[in-house]
């Protein structure tokens, strides 16, 4: 991660919302209903789930309208082609990030005599997110609304999955090029974690203004703690091939506030090896830096400070391979900014 000991004084405070990679199957990104496709045989139980018509999983939400810090059951429930429920076969979900998947917090579960798997899920952010479901190679897609703001002092459901679905990450594969052992860097590197660091490590929200006398008292010295922000992502590569993390660069839409045009930040160089054949790296770097007045403004932005707002900040690294081979992953990540007060933090 580096020295993370940028400027004493302050703290900001901001959320990556956890990324939870589940081991096994997950969702690549895409809308609509129940996916078709080549099907894999799988047989469980002498109930058999194959073949191109030969069934479809479905899902279903106690409510699709939630409050961000509530939490919503759901069901996936798997049927053969001729709707009788196919039990004992594994369902993987996957949520864009800001719905997390709380219950399995593996993201992955096998169904019951009914054929379904039940699970909970919650609102971390604001907003409107996928939400998916799948078994071998059938799928379903459903939209979860995130309403409200987030709760005072709320930090998230901590360990839960989901997170990955739109960010390149997800995906149920196929034993090809990506896979361990192969060569393909498009399909074989993926993002397995990100957040966003501040004092403390994984934080929610980042405080905006230096509060520099926090008794109040001009004849001492005892500013609030203060840091620049950086952004942390962890990648995964199972090609045959070493990877070299070159690059990262942001966007924030309405970036000085509403109304206001966005900001792509200049690329930021960097260079962190990932080992192949399942190789794991972390990858760091500054998004806000300290400006006038006692605020942040944006990495490589000369106008300040940051405004109170809640913005997708997207963030994209640009990975190369030993054979000069490159690939862009992305993650959109919610930031809320505000002043706080971390005098007595």
């Amino acid at each position: 991660m580096g020295d993370r000991k940028m400027q004493k004084g302050y703290r900001s405070r901001c959320l990556a919302i956890g990324v939870s990679l589940a081991a096994g199957l997950f969702l690549t990104a895409c809308s609509g209903d129940t996916d078709g496709g080549a099907a894999t045989d799988v047989n469980v139980n002498e109930n058999q789930f194959v073949g191109a018509d030969s069934g479809r999983v479905s899902i279903s939400l106690n409510s699709q309208d939630v409050n961000v810090g509530e939490t919503t059951g759901f069901f996936a429930t798997v049927t053969d082609a001729n709707g009788a429920p196919v039990q004992q076969i594994p369902v993987a979900c996957d949520s864009e990030r800001g719905l997390a998947i709380i219950e399995p917090n593996t993201g992955q579960e096998l169904t019951d005599s009914r054929g379904a798997m039940s699970g909970t899920i919650g609102c971390e952010v604001p907003g409107s997110f996928q939400f998916a479901c799948r078994a071998s190679n059938r799928r379903e897609f459903v939209d979860v609304v995130c309403r409200g703001t987030i709760p005072a002092g709320f930090g998230g459901f901590g360990d839960t999955a989901g997170g990955t679905l739109g960010t390149g990450t997800g995906g149920v594969a196929t034993p090809e090029n990506g896979d361990p052992g192969g060569t393909d860097i498009a399909e074989g590197v993926r993002i397995s974690a990100v957040q966003i660091n501040d004092v403390q490590e994984n934080v929610t929200t980042c405080d905006t203004f230096f509060n520099s006398d926090c008794n109040g008292d001009g004849t001492t010295d005892d500013p609030e703690p203060f840091v620049e922000n950086i952004v942390c992502a962890t990648f995964t590569n199972d090609t045959s091939e070493e990877v070299t993390v070159s690059n990262m660069q942001f966007t924030v839409p309405q970036a000085a506030g509403s109304g206001t045009s966005g900001y792509t930040s200049p690329n930021i160089t960097q260079s962190v090896r990932i080992d192949s054949n399942g190789g794991t790296g972390q990858a760091c770097a500054i998004f806000t830096t300290f400006a006038s007045a006692g605020g942040k403004t944006f990495a490589g932005r000369d106008t300040g400070p940051i405004p109170a707002m809640l913005r997708n900040i997207t963030f994209r690294w640009t990975l190369r391979d030993e054979s000069g081979d490159t690939v862009t992953l992305s993650d959109s990540i919610a930031v809320n900014f505000q002043a706080i007060d971390n005098c007595t933090g």
